[in-house]
């Protein structure tokens, strides 16, 4: 099952899903035998299913850089807490 607009539709997949977070897309939630829903990425995050690679420039698979972008500074303050005069951007610079 997935939200599209605000709207359930349901598409049946396959039991792994390969996805990433995209700026459109879809919620995937996925929906378990015993009735539980649950969501792949919980909060303002869209999804895109990439189970089948499709050759195509960066800017066109329309990741959301800036989930992965929070998620890799939180993974670095884990290891090294952030000092205040020490700068915090980092930025995809690909190709």
């Amino acid at each position: 099952m997935k939200v599209v607009n605000r709207e359930y539709t349901e598409t049946k997949l396959n039991k792994i899903v390969r996805y990433y977070v995209s700026n459109n897309g879809c919620k995937i939630v996925k929906r378990n035998p015993d009735g539980r829903e649950i969501q792949t990425e919980s909060g303002e995050w869209m999804q895109t299913i990439f189970n089948k690679f499709q050759d195509k420039e960066w800017k066109d698979y329309n990741v959301n850089e800036r989930c992965y972008l929070e998620k890799i500074y939180k993974e670095i303050n884990n290891i090294e807490p952030i000092e205040e005069n020490k700068p915090k951007q980092l930025t995809f610079d690909l190709w």
